[in-house]
């Protein structure tokens, strides 16, 4: 006797019902593998993507740090190769342990010389044209009403161009060699500015006592950067230099200092 022989006819459309609802469900669970994967890969694939993204933003990053480095040593390699170091005049050595003696005063200066800490809080930067401190703020000297000027600041560019002001220079105590620990620099002079820009500038330094072709040469390097010299007044032996005077107004200084080959 065969079983479908003693299976009710109901139960042959029942079995058909089931096996067709198991291969729904098998169709079911393929179809949710299928889906599960489909969703992994493509997470996948997302990570992988982010990640290569990543490294390449990575790559990109250190090439664009790598050309800013190799820049900013090439313009000091240019720097130097123009303008050799300014060395402090030999009769200031030792100011800062008393060993020099004020010829006006008769008095032993004891210079203080900043540390590097000391010397970072000084320096300042060139954004836009103009000049900000530390802190971000615009550079803006105090006016003296009865000079009808801006009260000059002394200002020293280190080897590597990098530009540190001091304001109120105290004879004995605070000289340019303050700034640099005696070191040699680029340049060593006064300036003044308002609003950020630079409103007069001189050569005058003592202690280095800068040529006046090499003024010349660090105003010329200043306008290269994109510095806004359209109010500056500039003074010193490279105004009498070049301008036979004591001081050159800013369109002298665009026409003499400049402009002029």
């Amino acid at each position: 006797m065969r079983v479908l022989d003693v299976v009710p006819p109901l139960s042959v459309a029942m079995l058909e019902k089931w096996a067709l609802r198991e291969i729904v469900r098998s169709i079911a669970r393929v179809l949710e593998k299928a889906l599960t994967f489909f969703t992994l890969s493509v997470v996948l694939v997302g990570v992988l993507c982010a990640g290569q993204a990543h490294a390449a933003a990575g790559r990109c990053e250190a090439i664009f740090a790598t050309a800013a480095s190799e820049t900013r040593a090439e313009t000091r390699e240019a720097t130097a190769e123009r303008l050799p170091l300014l060395r402090m005049k030999p009769e200031y050595r030792g100011e800062d342990r008393g060993l020099y003696t004020d010829p006006a005063t008769h008095e032993r200066w004891n210079v203080r010389y900043f540390s590097s800490v000391e010397r970072a809080q000084h320096e300042i930067f060139i954004r836009g044209g103009k000049f900000y401190d530390v802190n971000g703020r615009e550079l803006s000297s105090d006016f003296d009403a009865e000079a009808l000027s801006f009260e000059d600041a002394l200002l020293v560019i280190d080897r590597d161009f990098r530009m540190y002001v001091l304001n109120g220079e105290e004879r004995g105590r605070l000289h340019h060699s303050s700034l640099v620990a005696g070191g040699d620099v680029l340049f060593a002079g006064t300036i003044a500015f308002m609003d950020g820009r630079i409103r007069h500038m001189s050569d005058s330094s003592g202690h280095y006592k800068p040529e006046p072709w090499r003024t010349r040469q660090i105003v010329r390097l200043l306008h290269a950067r994109g510095v806004d010299l359209s109010q500056m007044r500039l003074s010193g032996r490279v105004a009498t230099e070049y301008g036979g005077a004591v001081s050159l107004t800013a369109a002298q200084v665009q026409k003499l200092i400049l402009t002029a080959p």
